[in-house]
């Protein structure tokens, strides 16, 4: 086991705009992520306190990045991307504590 200084950025975003979202995040210093498809729970909920109307099916982007660049990556998605734009772009991220290396 290796101790590391990464986090994991988890984006929820619109199927389809995966590609776009991840060109931003490897312009920001990611070097590759994992998609999971996925659908919105609460959407009601959700676009009453946001005040705009989401799209229930969703790709999640799964990046593992240095910390030192977390906020720089999020803050670029999230203007390119964010929830008012197509991608409808959800954003955080978790310290990553350990990474075990497979193989």
């Amino acid at each position: 086991m290796e101790r590391t200084e990464n986090s994991l950025i988890l984006i929820s975003c619109s199927r389809g705009c995966t590609d776009d979202v991840m060109a931003t995040a490897k312009a920001h210093g990611a070097r590759g992520g994992t998609v999971v498809k996925a659908r919105l729970s609460g959407l009601e909920e959700l676009e009453q306190a946001y005040e705009v109307e989401l799209k229930s099916e969703r790709e999640i982007v799964a990046i593992v990045v240095p910390t030192k660049l977390r906020a720089s990556i999020m803050e670029a998605v999230n203007a390119s991307h964010g929830l008012r734009s197509e991608a409808q772009a959800i954003l955080c991220s978790l310290p990553i504590e350990e990474i075990v290396r497979l193989g």
